[in-house]
């Protein structure tokens, strides 16, 4: 787990999502930048394989997707917190 919390993008990457409490891939891409896309879809197809995010898939008239933290993942921005306000 420490693995992935140290490459770069995951952290914010929680983060954001957490602060949104559920986001979409384009605003998590806009709130990232400079981040690609490759490699955005790296981090949450990651992410999501550690059970620390979830991703739901609506099937509207054109097909949205929006992330949300699952309990692991509120549990590690919860552990990570104090860590992130050292100063």
């Amino acid at each position: 787990m420490i693995h992935l919390l140290g490459k770069k993008w995951t952290i914010q990457t929680l983060i954001l999502i957490n602060n949104n409490k559920k986001i979409c891939f384009n605003k998590l891409k806009k709130e990232l930048k400079p981040i690609t896309s490759a490699r955005l879809s790296t981090i949450l197809k990651t992410i999501i394989n550690q059970g620390l995010v979830k991703k739901r898939v609506f099937h509207n008239s054109s097909i949205s997707v929006e992330y949300y933290l699952t309990r692991k993942g509120k549990q590690i921005i919860k552990e990570l917190t104090p860590l992130l306000q050292y100063e």
